[in-house]
């Protein structure tokens, strides 16, 4: 089965609601705005999940976000591939996943991370780690013949090429002592360097499921506060971003409005408020949008935004890009890809491009 929430932003359409959103969501970091919610009024099939899963992205790497601003991704109903468990709400499993992890060392998250590699990403650390050992077997050879030459390793111009030419080949069977010395030394630092650049080579983070005991906890509102506190300890902004909005149960959709408009009563969410900037991204299928319960008080501090249908010029180039081409076995024809183009501005439903994919992957 495919994936869906594998997320290449080399692939992504670029829109007009996307630059919009971005913009609103800088504004609100750059003002240090306390409070905003920005409604995406919208329909099946226009990309919801993928505009989500793009800011998620930029929040994330941006560097005026990822030191101050906890992004989360909340999935709810259609939009949840997850296969989290039953009895743990979509809120609730986003911000225990980000509390247990952190809480686990940073070498037991790159664990994870591992655990849930596929091949291809396993391969790019074993190289890492090869490259690594090798740059550093080199290294000790190269101390033991300018040693051995009496001279200095500024003086490049001077050893460099006799090592390879000359010296190398006579002392080939050295390589072995050479690696094993320059292991000591070169393991940790390739390690470090993987760490350095996880994002870049396990960028999937491995999730830790809730056990029994969690249950009950996450489906309180004591649960969620608590959490909340803790993963935005270090944090000034946090940043919710809801697919589905209207599938949230009822105690997380009374959460998210709290946050917003914190009842007096309420003073545990009121001292989050006072220490934490909220800003959330809701996307919502349905006419009868829950964001519209807002008090008037608080109108000006939300806004909708409306995602528009794909015109066929959009998914001609989203076609072009993500469909196969019809060089080589079992790839699709023009006409097949045309007629698709065709189904998908149709039904306004762009999932009707890949319905054939998705069929080849299950089949398969």
């Amino acid at each position: 089965m495919i994936d869906r929430n594998e997320f290449d932003p080399t692939l992504y359409l670029e829109r007009d609601v996307d630059r919009a959103l971005w913009n609103k969501l800088n504004h609100w970091v750059q003002d240090n705005n306390k409070t905003h919610w920005v409604t995406l009024d919208s329909g099946p099939g226009r990309g919801n999940t993928s505009i989500l899963q793009r800011i998620h992205s930029l929040a994330t790497s941006a560097s005026n976000f990822k030191l101050g601003v906890r992004v989360l991704l909340i999935k709810s109903g259609e939009s949840n591939y997850d296969r989290q468990p039953s009895e743990v709400n979509p809120l609730a499993y986003e911000l225990f996943t980000n509390y247990s992890q952190g809480r686990l060392s940073p070498w037991r998250r790159l664990k994870l991370r591992l655990h849930h590699a596929d091949s291809s990403q396993l391969a790019k650390v074993g190289l890492v780690l090869i490259v690594g050992l090798l740059l550093s077997s080199i290294f000790v050879g190269f101390h033991q013949y300018i040693t051995t030459i009496n001279a200095r390793f500024i003086d490049v111009h001077l050893w460099f090429t006799p090592f390879w030419v000359e010296y190398l080949p006579l002392h080939w069977t050295d390589f072995f002592f050479w690696f094993i010395s320059g292991s000591i030394a070169g393991l940790p630092f390739s390690m470090a360097a993987l760490y350095m650049a996880r994002n870049r080579f396990l960028p999937h983070k491995g999730s830790v499921t809730p056990v029994e005991e969690d249950f009950e906890y996450l489906r309180s509102r004591r649960g969620l506060i608590y959490s909340l506190h803790e993963i935005c300890r270090d944090r000034r902004s946090v940043l919710f971003l809801v697919d589905d909005a209207h599938c949230l149960p009822k105690v997380e959709k009374q959460f998210l409005h709290e946050l917003f408009n914190p009842p007096s009563k309420e003073h545990d969410i009121q001292r989050f408020r006072e220490d934490h900037n909220v800003m959330i991204v809701s996307v919502d299928t349905r006419q009868d949008t829950w964001q519209d319960l807002l008090p008037s008080n608080l109108q000006k501090a939300s806004e909708t935004l409306k995602v528009p249908e794909f015109t066929l010029i959009e998914l001609r180039d989203i076609a072009k890009a993500q469909l196969p081409s019809s060089n080589g076995t079992g790839r699709l024809k023009d006409d097949e890809v045309e007629s698709l183009i065709e189904e998908a501005q149709r039904h306004a439903n762009v999932k009707l491009l890949f319905a054939s994919r998705y069929q080849h992957r299950v089949e398969h």
